[in-house]
């Protein structure tokens, strides 16, 4: 018997996918959209990839069956822990680059400006591309599209990229954790019309 996909395990789905794509799809999309040929390390992305997301994994499992009722805490308070997770992944990765936003202050504002902008566009395709759909599939493609794996796009551009282009990774923290609200009203606003 085969079960139907829900909007969430899509959303689970597409995440994972396009995570494993990230060494062979970002130097294609850097060549495209930049075009220039950059020089990565497939087996150094591999490996970053492997770090970012296998440990974490790894991490859980090893809970799940040593400490279950630990795990089952810490899931109550998964999004205070998350913020100052990506804090701290924000200020290890930002220590080299500290001379350079001194010296270029506007650089972080112009990323925010930039990862808002970009959250929005994607939320928006996401939407069109499930308008035939229900409610709830709209919402997940909006997300789908506009919450990327934060954390790797972070390891991956402050590895492999400069300051700016880590900036914007690292400013993507705002729509990351804001989406929520424009998308409740979203709901809202289709909610009352329907």
């Amino acid at each position: 018997m085969k079960l139907p996909l829900r909007a969430n395990d899509i959303l689970l789905v597409f995440v994972v996918i396009t995570s494993f794509l990230t060494p062979i799809s970002l130097p294609i999309l850097i060549n495209l959209v930049a075009a220039k040929q950059m020089e990565i390390s497939l087996f150094g992305m591999i490996r970053m990839l492997a770090l970012v997301i296998f440990v974490p994994i790894l991490a859980v499992e090893v809970l799940r069956r040593l400490t279950p009722d630990l795990l089952k805490h810490l899931m109550k308070k998964r999004f205070p822990i998350s913020l100052v997770l990506f804090a701290v992944i924000n200020l290890g990765v930002f220590w080299r680059y500290s001379s350079f936003f001194k010296k270029e202050p506007h650089t972080i504002v112009m990323a925010s400006v930039v990862a808002i902008v970009l959250c929005a566009i994607y939320c928006i395709i996401g939407i069109f591309f499930f308008r035939k759909s229900s409610l709830e599939n709209q919402l997940a493609g909006a997300v789908m599209l506009g919450n990327m794996n934060n954390v790797l796009v972070i390891v991956f551009s402050s590895e492999f990229f400069g300051p700016v282009e880590t900036m914007v990774a690292a400013m993507y923290i705002i729509p990351f954790f804001s989406l929520v609200i424009p998308l409740r009203y979203y709901r809202r606003l289709k909610t009352k019309t329907a």
